[in-house]
């Protein structure tokens, strides 16, 4: 067994991210979540992820001293170690005593050591894994107010490459309704070959712009999204919603983009839209198939929501 560390701001959103690249169902508890698949490399990809495990046990916090002494540390130590707790009411120095002496040669290094022995305690239990990896992606320098051209209804860079996750996409990515191009600098962060779309040429131009600026290479075409006749199997869009659109004609224009979808897809689309419209009713409409909605509260008067959908089989 396996878990990860997610961050809390966004729960749902960060198992749903986990489970579209092991493609697997995982089970939440809290900030902890659990799969039995490896999560090796994920560190790679993952945004919402702060660290993965290997567990060792699950036990009730009563219990957890006893079960430190009971258990074979000498399989899971390598090199050196050190203790750290997350709301646990045992102090780190005290269960770090239990693992030394259990130990043949121990040494402990708090820095960077080689086995980080790691216990969560939450609802009663306590869940003590060996850390495997930490997420280190600097996601921050690729805000949009740090860009070259800057967009106002820019992600961020977080929310983007766990919508690029929920896809499943291990060599390529469509963004049909590219804007300044957020979606598809994530993708090419994770080594995506990306291709973009805009009908507007001066956005697709900022798009240019930004990508160069990070290193990514991609090709952009000015083109109306509903309009792409070509097979699509990988694709991460958010939406147009501005205030200065009419809604009616958003409303028709989502509706062309998935009934091009509907045409095209081959594989999984993951979707960002505004809370005012029900793309997972209309693309039920057409035939397809949707997954779970995940909201993103922005303020009062928006709410952002994300569907993964796709063509029956």
């Amino acid at each position: 067994m396996n878990f990860a560390w997610i961050k809390l701001h966004h729960p749902k959103l960060a198992t749903a991210e986990i489970e579209g690249l092991i493609k697997e169902k995982c089970t939440r508890k809290n900030e902890l979540v659990f799969t039995q698949a490896n999560l090796k490399g994920l560190e790679k990809r993952l945004a919402l992820t702060r660290a993965t495990y290997e567990l060792c046990f699950t036990c009730k916090q009563e219990e957890l001293e006893k079960r430190m002494q009971n258990y074979n540390w000498e399989t899971k130590y390598h090199t050196n170690f050190r203790i750290t707790t997350h709301n646990c009411k045992i102090p780190e120095k005290k269960l770090g005593s239990i693992v030394w002496k259990k130990l043949k040669e121990p040494k402990v290094e708090l820095k960077k050591p080689k086995t980080n022995i790691t216990i969560f305690c939450n609802q009663g239990k306590a869940h003590v894994g060996i850390e495997k990896e930490r997420i280190k992606e600097r996601f921050e320098e690729r805000r949009g107010k740090n860009r070259p051209c800057k967009h106002p209804t820019t992600m961020h860079p977080t929310i983007a490459r766990a919508i690029i996750n929920l896809t499943g996409a291990k060599e390529r990515l469509t963004d049909p309704m590219c804007g300044a191009g957020g979606i598809l600098i994530e993708a090419g962060k994770i080594g995506l070959k990306t291709y973009g779309y805009d009908i507007d040429k001066k956005v697709l131009e900022k798009a240019r712009k930004n990508l160069k600026h990070f290193g990514i290479k991609t090709k952009l075409q000015q083109k109306d999204a509903t309009t792409i006749t070509k097979k699509l199997k990988y694709i991460a869009t958010d939406l147009p919603y501005g205030h200065s659109t009419n809604p009616k004609n958003l409303e028709k224009t989502y509706k062309n983009f998935l009934k091009m979808l509907r045409k095209n897809l081959t594989g999984k689309a993951a979707i960002m839209y505004p809370h005012w419209t029900n793309i997972p009713q209309i693309a039920k409409k057409l035939g397809m198939t949707t997954g779970k909605t995940l909201s993103i509260y922005v303020h009062k008067g928006l709410t952002r929501n994300i569907v993964v959908i796709s063509n029956p089989q």
